[in-house]
């Protein structure tokens, strides 16, 4: 079950922001200089407006960004 909340919660993250989630890159600077190629200075507020979406999605509140850490990967 986890892991098909793993991949949805990828997935959706990018359509949602237009580039693949942290979890998808070796470390967290591969995952910065992807996202900023892909999307500009606005990548940092698409990463946490789909972070916030995909925590309703999936039903955790407000509070519960570790979980979504664990599906996508930490900025």
């Amino acid at each position: 079950m986890h892991g098909n909340r793993h991949h949805y919660a990828q997935a959706r993250y990018q359509q949602l922001t237009g580039f693949p989630p942290p979890c998808k890159f070796p470390d967290k600077e591969a995952f910065r200089t992807n996202a900023e190629r892909m999307a500009g200075a606005a990548w940092l507020k698409l990463d946490q407006d789909a972070r916030q979406i995909i925590k309703v999605e999936l039903g955790h509140g407000p509070d519960r960004d570790s979980v979504v850490s664990q599906y996508l990967g930490s900025k």
